[in-house]
C-alpha cells in the first residue's frame, strides 16, 4: 500500500525534458509500457537540465499546461499557457498572457466548462484568470488587489460546482468563494485569519475542505469549510496558545470525515480523527509517534474500511543528520480504533 501510494505520486500525463514535450503511456499490469514519444519540440534542449511542466490539467480531449523550459534568449512566450491534444500540430500556445515576460500560469482548477488558474500579465500582478481553451476566451477574472501588487491567490475547485480561493484584496488575506461571477464572490473567513493553506496543505473530503490557518489567539490550527460562512470554523485547538501546529497532514475518506497528523515542535506528531465538527474531532487513542519527531507529507492514508494507514520516517529534531545507512526504518501504524505499529 505504501509503495503503491509513493509510486502514484511520480506518474503523470506528460513532462518536459529540456524543452521537449513528451507523453508517457500508462502500462497495464499485463502489458509492457510503451516508450515515451516526443510530441513537440518547444525549443532547443539545455545541457545538464530536465524541466517539468509548471502545472497542467486535463480539459476535454486536451491538456492545458504552463510551459516551463529553461531560459531561451529571444523567446518571449516562455512560461505561458499552452495546450496539447497529443500531436505536434495540436500542441499550440493558447495565449501569450504577458508579452513582456513570463506569466507563469499555474494552480489549474476546473469549474464547469472553464479552467481557472493563477497568472501574471505584467500589469496586475499574480491574479485569477480563466480560459475556455482559446486565446479570446482567456481573460482576467478581476484585479482582486487593484494595481500592480499581487493578491497572491491560491485556488481549489469544490464538488458543489464552486471555487474556493485564498487572496489578499489589500485588506489582508481571506478565504473566498466564487461561483464564477463577481456577484457570487464573497469571503468565508473573518479578518485576522491568515496563513490559510488550501493548496498543497488543503484537503477535500466530501463537500468539505480541511486546511491549516492562523489567528492571533490559537496560532496555526486545523480549520474546515463547507463553502458557507457558518460552516467555516476552527476544528480544534491541538496546541493551546498562540504557537499552534508545525505541520498538518490530512487523509479524507470522501464522506466529509478523515484523519490528520498534527505536529507540534518538541512534543512531536499525534494522530486525530474528525467528522468535520468540533465535537467529532479528537485524538486517536493508542500508541503515538515518539516525542521530538515529525512525519513527512505523504504520511497518512484513509482506508475503505474506515481505518487509517499511517507511515512515517522518524526524524529527530536538534540531532545531527544520520548517514543513509543509519536512517531508521519507516514506522507503519494502523488505526481502526486503537493503534498497532510496526517497522518496515
Amino acid at each position: 500500500m505504501l509503495k503503491t501510494a509513493r509510486s502514484s505520486l511520480r506518474t503523470g500525463a506528460g513532462l518536459i525534458l529540456g524543452s521537449v514535450l513528451a507523453v508517457l503511456s500508462a502500462a497495464s499490469p499485463t502489458h509492457a509500457q510503451a516508450p515515451a514519444q516526443v510530441v513537440k519540440n518547444l525549443g532547443p534542449a539545455l545541457p545538464h537540465r530536465a524541466e517539468t511542466m509548471r502545472a497542467s490539467i486535463a480539459f476535454g480531449s486536451e491538456i492545458l499546461f504552463g510551459e516551463r523550459p529553461g531560459t531561451e534568449p529571444g523567446r518571449l512566450d516562455e512560461h505561458e499557457l499552452w495546450k496539447t491534444d497529443g500531436t505536434d500540430a495540436g500542441t499550440v500556445l493558447v495565449k501569450d498572457i504577458n508579452p513582456t515576460g513570463p506569466s507563469d500560469p499555474h494552480n489549474f482548477q476546473r469549474l464547469g466548462d472553464t479552467v481557472w488558474f493563477v497568472a501574471n500579465d505584467g500589469i496586475h500582478g499574480d491574479e485569477i484568470w480563466h480560459t475556455d481553451g482559446t486565446g479570446a476566451g482567456t481573460t482576467l477574472f478581476t484585479d482582486f488587489r487593484p494595481g500592480p501588487d499581487s493578491s497572491q491567490p491560491s485556488l481549489q475547485a469544490m464538488p458543489g460546482g464552486y471555487l474556493l480561493f485564498v487572496a489578499d484584496d489589500g485588506a489582508g488575506q481571506r478565504l473566498w468563494r466564487t461561483d464564477g461571477t463577481l456577484a457570487g464572490t464573497y469571503a468565508l473567513t473573518p479578518p485576522g485569519v491568515t496563513n490559510i493553506g488550501i493548496v498543497g496543505g488543503g484537503h477535500t473530503s466530501g463537500d468539505k475542505l480541511f486546511f491549516l490557518a492562523t489567528d492571533a489567539a490559537s496560532g496555526n490550527e486545523p480549520w474546515v469549510t463547507d463553502g458557507t460562512v457558518a460552516g467555516t470554523f476552527q476544528l480544534a485547538d491541538v496546541n493551546p496558545g498562540a504557537s499552534g501546529l508545525h505541520q498538518f497532514v490530512f487523509a479524507g475518506r470522501g464522506d466529509g470525515t478523515g484523519y490528520f497528523l498534527a505536529t507540534i515542535l518538541g512534543p512531536g506528531t499525534s494522530v486525530w480523527k474528525t467528522d468535520g465538527t468540533v465535537a467529532g474531532t479528537a485524538q486517536v487513542v493508542g500508541p503515538q509517534v515518539a516525542p521530538g519527531t515529525y512525519c513527512d507529507n505523504i504520511g497518512i492514508f484513509a482506508m475503505p474500511d474506515g481505518a487509517a494507514l499511517f507511515a512515517s520516517v522518524t526524524v529527530f529534531l536538534n540531532v545531527p543528520l544520520l548517514a543513509e545507512s543509519e536512517q531508521p526504518a519507516p514506522t507503519i501504524c494502523d488505526f481502526p480504533t486503537a493503534a498497532t505499529c510496526r517497522s518496515e
